[in-house]
């Protein structure tokens, strides 16, 4: 399973017309505005060779964390804040997660206020972040999409005590699904718990993803 490259992804947010939510846009935006890694708030002698001179030729802000242009990566649904790259926790969460295998799903975030979603270790990860205990039950809401003709067999969470998960299939290429964490079950600490989707394509051979859960409990 591999997420659409970087390269094709600067293209996309240069050539083709976004469709991404004005709010969001509208926040993420605000958020690079004060952040210390907008090429506009650091001090020149802080910067690298490189970037001085970037800084000197190109008259819009660009992010030091992931060498990205500020107003094109805000624009595109399948970016994350930049801090993802130099390790650190992403202020702002990717819409959609673009995958380029044809048996592996495309994931539309419903949920990106809270969560993100991305994919290590050769599965899908949903991150809640930070997580207090006394949010109860989360909810979150996928649309997972890009195969076409595909039947479900059974989706299972690993946890069935503390995870539940509805789903809904909009028509031949769009699965909605509603994964439900009773955080009030868990423990504090680091949270990891699966899903796993099992389904056919075209009636014929028999595929499973993995969805991980991922996020840190505290009171």
């Amino acid at each position: 399973m591999i997420k659409k490259g970087k390269i094709k992804t600067i293209l996309d947010a240069f050539t083709k017309e976004s469709k991404i939510d004005k709010d969001i846009l509208k926040n993420r935006r605000s958020i690079c505005e004060v952040c210390p890694y907008n090429s506009n708030n650091v001090d020149s002698k802080d910067l690298s060779t490189v970037n001085k001179a970037r800084k000197k030729v190109i008259s819009s802000p660009f992010c030091t964390a992931c060498g990205c242009q500020i107003n094109e990566k805000t624009l595109s649904e399948t970016e994350e804040c930049g801090l993802s790259y130099i390790n650190k926790i992403p202020k702002w969460n990717r819409v959609k997660l673009e995958t380029v295998g044809k048996l592996d799903f495309n994931i539309l975030n419903k949920s990106v206020e809270f969560s993100n979603v991305y994919i290590e270790e050769s599965v899908y990860v949903l991150d809640l972040g930070n997580v207090e205990k006394s949010s109860s039950i989360i909810n979150t809401k996928l649309i997972l999409n890009n195969i076409t003709n595909f039947d479900i067999l059974s989706i299972t969470p690993s946890c069935g005590s503390c995870t539940s998960v509805d789903y809904n299939k909009l028509d031949s290429n769009n699965l909605e699904l509603n994964i439900n964490l009773d955080i009030s079950k868990l423990p504090n600490g680091r949270i990891h718990k699966n899903v796993y989707i099992v389904y056919t394509l075209n009636n014929n051979n028999t595929n499973t993803s993995q969805i991980r859960i991922v996020g840190n409990v505290k009171n």
